[in-house]
C-alpha cells in the first residue's frame, strides 16, 4: 500500500474528478481500493496501524462465509489471535464496522467482550467442546 500522503493525493485527486470515494466497510472494501459501482470504495489496507494479513484473513472469511453480521460474529469468525482488540478499535475509529450495527462508541464499549467471548469460543473449538445450544457461533449483537 502507497504512503498516506500518496492515498491522500489520490482521494484528492477523485474528489476533483467528481468521482466518490466510500469509506471502508468490513462488508465491503478489499484490502486494496476497489471500484464499487461508479464509485471507489477505501481499501482497508489503507487504513493506518492495521496489517495486510489481518485484512486478508477478514476479506477471505467474507468471501468464503458472506458478510459479518454483527461484532460478535466478526470476532468469532476471525482468528482473535489475527484480529486482536486494538486492531478492531482502529477499524472502529476509521468507520469500518459502521455496517455491523450501533455506533462507534458503542461498538468501542463491545469491544472488549467481544474479543473475550471470541476467544473462549475459539479455546472451546480447539479443545472439541460444543456450545451449549450446539457448535454454531453464538453471534451476540453489539
Amino acid at each position: 500500500m502507497e504512503s498516506h500522503e500518496r492515498i491522500n493525493e489520490h482521494v484528492d485527486d477523485c474528489r476533483r474528478m467528481k468521482i466518490e470515494v466510500l469509506p471502508p466497510d468490513i462488508n465491503r472494501s478489499e484490502v486494496e481500493f476497489s471500484v464499487d459501482g461508479e464509485k471507489i470504495r477505501f481499501g482497508m489496507g489503507a487504513i493506518k496501524g492495521v496489517g495486510e494479513q489481518v485484512l486478508e484473513a477478514v476479506v477471505k472469511e467474507r468471501e468464503e462465509n458472506g458478510p459479518f453480521t454483527s461484532l460478535y460474529n466478526l470476532c468469532e469468525r476471525v482468528d482473535p489471535k489475527t484480529l486482536n482488540k486494538s486492531t478492531l478499535e482502529i477499524l472502529i475509529k476509521a468507520g469500518a464496522l459502521n455496517s455491523l450495527g450501533g455506533n462507534q462508541a458503542q461498538l468501542m464499549l463491545t469491544v472488549e467482550r467481544a474479543v473475550q467471548s471470541a476467544l473462549n469460543i475459539h479455546r472451546d473449538r480447539a479443545r472439541g467442546q460444543k456450545s451449549l445450544f450446539g457448535d454454531e457461533p453464538t453471534d451476540e449483537e453489539s
